[in-house]
């Protein structure tokens, strides 16, 4: 894409959005759950992990299916983020059961 002059004004250059993939809508940032037990929580982690996780599955079947209806970083953004959420779902599984055997034990 060439950049006529009279588009760009010193260090201005207005950018057309040429792919409506690019520069989409931002992502909305969920409110922090207040109350509620943990119970719920560590069931709510887990149903988002398990929704990253199946997002990031869709979107490599689409890659290999159709490759030009997915953009390849999106498909490595989704993977990176299911695999973080994961990791960070183990730690919380980890600790609670070493915290729950660690009261059991108490003597």
């Amino acid at each position: 894409m060439i950049i006529e002059e009279s588009a760009a004004r010193g260090h201005v250059v207005n950018l057309m959005r040429t792919n409506p993939r690019h520069l989409g809508p931002q992502p909305e940032i969920a409110d922090p759950v207040v109350g509620g037990n943990f119970a719920d929580l560590l069931f709510g982690g887990i149903k988002a992990t398990s929704d990253l996780q199946n997002k990031a599955s869709d979107l490599m079947v689409q890659s290999i299916i159709q490759p030009e209806s997915v953009n390849a970083d999106d498909v490595a953004l989704a993977a990176s983020k299911a695999n973080l959420s994961l990791s960070l779902m183990k730690a919380v599984v980890d600790k609670a059961l070493r915290a729950y055997n660690d009261i059991i034990n108490m003597r």
